[in-house]
C-alpha cells in the first residue's frame, strides 16, 4: 500500500471535543492495526484492533483537543490476504464532522505506515 497522508496537516478545533480515528479494513483481508499519538519521544497507543472488529472501533485521540495541535497521529496496518484487492480506510473526525478520510488499496500481504500532523483550525 502506498502512503498517502505522508505527514499532511489536518486542522482540528482546539476548543472542540477530542478528535477520533477509525480504521476499517476490507473483508477479504486478515489484518491488525494500531494508531499512536506522537508527542516528542512519547508514542502512546490510542487505538488497536483487527479486520474482524464489527462494528469498527472509533477511538479518541487524546483527552483534550487543546493539547493536540503540533502533535502527530500515526497508524500501522499489517495485512495477510489472498490476491483479491481490498480497501483500508482511515477516517479522522471531530464531533459530527469528518476531518479527513484516507483510502488505501491493499492486495496480498502488506504493511502500511502513515501519519498526519494535527494543527489548529
Amino acid at each position: 500500500m502506498t502512503r498517502i497522508a505522508n505527514g499532511e496537516d489536518v486542522a482540528i478545533d482546539p476548543n472542540g471535543p477530542p478528535p477520533t480515528i477509525q480504521i476499517t479494513i476490507g473483508s477479504s483481508a486478515i489484518a491488525f492495526y494500531s494508531a499512536y499519538l506522537i508527542r516528542g519521544t512519547s508514542h502512546p497507543i490510542i487505538c488497536k484492533g483487527r479486520s474482524s472488529d464489527d462494528p469498527p472501533k472509533v477511538c479518541p485521540i487524546g483527552t483534550d483537543a487543546s493539547t493536540l495541535p503540533g502533535q502527530k497521529v500515526s497508524w500501522q496496518v499489517g495485512t495477510a490476504a489472498e490476491n483479491d484487492p481490498f480497501p483500508v480506510v482511515v477516517t479522522l473526525s471531530q464531533g459530527d464532522a469528518t476531518l479527513k478520510t484516507y483510502t488505501y488499496k491493499g492486495q496480498g500481504d502488506d504493511l502500511l505506515i502513515d501519519y498526519v500532523k494535527l494543527v489548529s483550525a
